[in-house]
């Protein structure tokens, strides 16, 4: 799984680096430098490759400080739905050439919890990303949100390709990635629901996966609100 992990790592920050160097070189070129519409053209691919490998270098170094055991969340008031629905807006903005839905039920009457504001977005980001990533065709995300127990429930289901139990049981490994053939069909690094898991258990909180092979998956965030 590491050498898958070190491959895959390559493979991943090689491509937008080598599509923003030819998106460079196309600008400067001199039959392009003076036609503003290729300009911009070019423009606009390094615009979008450039936040795709700043995203992968974020998920690195998050991983890197909670191998630091002395690292601790900056715990702050944090208003989930508020939360929510920046991410539906993020993630719209985001989408928009895509086609899919993004469906919030924010039912929670008690929704206010002590979070580390920016890793708990990182946590639902994750997961939400892997639910339009490995959706086949139209993605269909549901995010849930209740009260029970004297704790707020999250639940964030997607209709997407599922897992058997076997990856069910292995997806918080760290560099675990559900892969066939090539490493490369699936991407990323194999690091994003470690690092969910990892945040999860210091808010002292819980998380479970429940999945069936080509009708999706759901996972169930337990927070205590006491």
């Amino acid at each position: 799984m590491k050498a898958d992990f070190i491959n895959n790592m390559t493979h991943e920050f090689k491509t937008p680096v080598a599509t923003i160097s030819l998106a460079i070189d196309s600008i400067l070129h001199k039959e392009i430098i003076n036609k503003p519409d290729q300009i911009e053209k070019f423009g606009s691919i390094i615009k979008k490759e450039n936040p795709r490998m700043n995203n992968q270098i974020e998920r690195l170094l998050n991983i890197a400080l909670f191998d630091k055991e002395s690292f601790e969340l900056n715990r702050e008031t944090v208003n989930v739905h508020q939360l929510l629905l920046e991410l539906k807006e993020n993630f719209e903005i985001n989408t928009n050439n895509q086609s899919g839905d993004f469906a919030l039920f924010l039912n929670a009457e008690k929704a206010i919890i002590l979070a580390d504001k920016m890793h708990f977005y990182n946590v639902l980001r994750n997961i939400i990303d892997n639910g339009i990533k490995f959706s086949n065709e139209a993605f269909r995300i549901k995010v849930t949100t209740l009260n029970t127990n004297q704790s707020l429930i999250i639940r964030i289901s997607d209709q997407g390709i599922g897992m058997n139990k076997d990856t069910q049981s292995k997806i918080f490994t760290r560099f675990y990635r559900k892969t066939e053939g090539d490493i490369h069909a699936t991407k990323g690094f194999g690091l994003g629901l470690t690092y969910v898991k990892e945040v999860i258990e210091k808010m002292r909180a819980m998380i479970a996966v429940e999945s069936e092979l080509n009708k999706g998956t759901t996972f169930t965030i337990t927070i205590p609100l006491d």
